[in-house]
C-alpha cells in the first residue's frame, strides 16, 4: 500500500490496531450489562471510521505533520477518557486504554503533549460521567486482563520499533547530507629547503640561539657587488614600514 503521507502512514498504522484492540476490551468489560444500540452503534462507527478519518486529514494538511498529530492525539485522548469511565474506571483496562495516547503524545510533542493528552483524557472522563453518572467497578475478567496487558505490551513495544526507525532514518540522511558536502583539501606544509633559507631566517635563528647581533653598518660593509640584490631585499624586510600619519 502506497502511503500519500510516510508520518501519517506510521499514525495510522499505530492508531487502528490500537481502536480494534480498544473495542474488544470494552466489549469485554461491558458485554454482560444492559447496553443497547445507542451504546454500541456510536461505539463502532467510531473505532471503524476516526483512524481513517485521521489519516486523511494528516495526509492533506498543508501543515507539518507533527503539529496535525498533537491536535489528533488530543481527540484520541478525550474518547478514550470517555471509554474509561464507561468501563467503571477499571484499573487494569483504564491503564491499557491510556497509555497509548500518552506515549503517543510524548512521542511527537515531548512532555508539555503528554500533559496536555492527560488533561483530555480527564475532560472526556468528566463528560462520560456528566451523561452517564459516576461508576466505579474493580472487578475485572480474565479474558479482560490478557485482553489488557497484550495491548500494554504490544503498544510499547511499538513506540519503541518506531522510535528506533526514525532516529536510524535521521542518522542516515544525516551522513548522507554530510557525504554530499564537498570536504576542504587541507593545506601542504611548505618547507624551504635549507640552501634556500632567506637572511632573514637566518638572522632568526641566530637571534634565537643567543648569538649577538650585527648593526646595520657590518652588514653594509659585508655585501658585495655579486650580493647586491640579496642586501636589498635584506634591508627591505629588515626595515619597519612608515607609520601612516592620522
Amino acid at each position: 500500500m502506497t502511503w500519500r503521507s510516510r508520518p501519517a502512514g506510521i499514525n495510522y498504522r499505530g492508531r487502528m490496531p490500537t481502536y480494534l484492540a480498544g473495542l474488544a476490551l470494552v466489549a469485554s468489560v461491558v458485554w454482560g450489562e444492559a447496553r443497547g444500540p445507542l451504546f454500541w452503534t456510536p461505539l463502532v462507527a467510531w473505532v471503524l471510521l476516526w483512524p481513517h478519518l485521521a489519516y486523511l486529514i494528516t495526509a492533506r494538511s498543508p501543515w507539518a505533520a507533527t503539529l496535525v498529530e498533537r491536535r489528533l492525539v488530543l481527540v484520541d485522548a478525550f474518547f478514550i477518557g470517555i471509554f474509561i469511565a464507561v468501563m467503571g474506571f477499571r484499573v487494569l483496562p483504564a491503564v491499557a486504554l491510556g497509555l497509548p495516547p500518552l506515549l503517543s503524545a510524548g512521542r511527537v510533542g515531548g512532555l508539555a503533549s503528554s500533559a496536555l493528552s492527560l488533561l483530555a483524557l480527564g475532560l472526556g472522563a468528566g463528560a462520560a460521567v456528566l451523561v452517564g453518572g459516576l461508576q466505579v467497578h474493580a472487578d475485572v475478567s480474565p479474558f479482560t486482563a490478557v485482553v489488557s496487558i497484550t495491548l500494554i505490551v504490544a503498544f510499547t513495544v511499538y513506540i519503541g520499533v518506531v522510535t528506533k526507525a526514525q532516529g536510524d532514518a535521521l542518522r542516515h540522511r544525516s551522513k548522507a547530507l554530510t557525504d554530499a558536502l564537498p570536504s576542504r583539501p587541507r593545506r601542504a606544509r611548505r618547507c624551504a629547503p635549507s640552501s634556500a633559507r632567506t637572511p632573514t631566517s637566518s638572522r632568526s635563528s641566530k637571534r634565537s640561539s643567543g648569538a649577538p647581533s650585527r648593526s646595520a653598518p657590518a652588514r653594509r660593509a659585508r655585501c658585495s657587488a655579486s650580493t647586491a640584490s640579496s642586501c636589498i631585499s635584506s634591508r627591505i624586510t629588515t626595515t619597519r614600514a612608515p607609520r601612516r600619519r592620522r
